[in-house]
């Protein structure tokens, strides 16, 4: 979740450019956490109040019921956090009606519930949950489905080759035919699954270490913040389960409020992490 967090606000300032920018700046005081940020923090706060998940109906709808709820006050409180028009409207509508998008805001948000899935099985049933109130078309929850399955493996240790394998045999077959270069020669400004979860899971594929991960994920330009955000969330689990690093500390000092880090700590804490545990919190 910390990686999700990071990789919205490194691509946050680039979202969108109609250039290529020479050099990704990691540290900047344009940083902000955007939409796919807070919508996470809203998962992790019901999560929470429904800790144990249990999977039956009832407990399922709860959830769901919790979230339409959390996520309509997030997107109502912060107009300008980046949310998309369909979802605004979808804030305030009476009816809380799922509009069939196919957008990449279901997978943006999607990182947390990799942490307390206990089986693919498990990790599917609620990725499903949490996208398909707003994003019902199957393109949208095979999005997040697979950002989900990706953080499922790393967390419990397969490697790179296995992670690939099975994305693409599951879900995104293109993925085997990228090709870093040719994905930096031209910018792509689509916001649909399709488009850009191929592109988090594949520069995480490619990757030297977590910052290498983020930079190349904002690398690709278009919808920066995102890309990254859902980069960031598998490669955190891959590079950094259960430690906190110095470049980790440097965000956690510079650019997450003091409630954003309790509430990471908590959820951290609750799913038997090592990552914030005896740890000094500067560097």
């Amino acid at each position: 979740m910390l990686g999700t967090i990071i990789g919205d606000l490194v691509g946050s300032k680039y979202e969108n450019l109609l250039f290529r920018p020479k050099k990704i700046k990691i540290f900047d005081k344009r940083n902000r956490m955007t939409d796919d940020s807070l919508l996470t923090l809203e998962v992790i706060k019901v999560l929470i109040n429904n800790y144990p998940i249990l999977f039956d109906q009832n407990s399922l709808n709860k959830i769901q019921d919790d979230l339409i709820n959390a996520f309509s006050i997030c997107g109502q409180n912060n107009p300008d956090a980046g949310f998309g028009e369909m979802f605004l409207k979808w804030c305030y509508s009476k009816n809380k009606s799922p509009y069939n998008s196919f957008g990449n805001g279901s997978a943006m948000r999607i990182s947390p519930i990799a942490y307390l899935a206990k089986s693919l099985d498990e990790v599917k049933i609620l990725s499903r949950i949490v996208s398909e109130i707003t994003h019902n078309h199957p393109l949208g929850i095979k999005g997040a489905e697979a950002i989900s399955v990706s953080i499922y493996l790393t967390l419990n240790g397969y490697k790179k080759d296995y992670i690939k394998n099975y994305v693409v045999s599951h879900y995104y077959p293109n993925i085997d035919t990228f090709s870093y270069k040719d994905l930096l020669g031209t910018i792509n400004y689509s916001t649909t699954c399709e488009e850009t979860v191929p592109r988090a899971i594949y520069t995480f594929l490619i990757s030297k270490n977590f910052k290498d991960s983020i930079i190349k994920a904002v690398s690709l330009s278009g919808d920066t913040d995102t890309i990254a955000a859902m980069n960031g969330g598998i490669a955190e689990a891959y590079y950094n389960k259960d430690k906190l690093t110095n470049f980790e500390k440097r965000f956690i000092n510079n650019f997450i409020p003091n409630d954003v880090l309790t509430l990471l700590i908590n959820f951290y804490s609750l799913v038997g992490s090592m990552k914030f545990l005896n740890q000094n919190l500067f560097y």
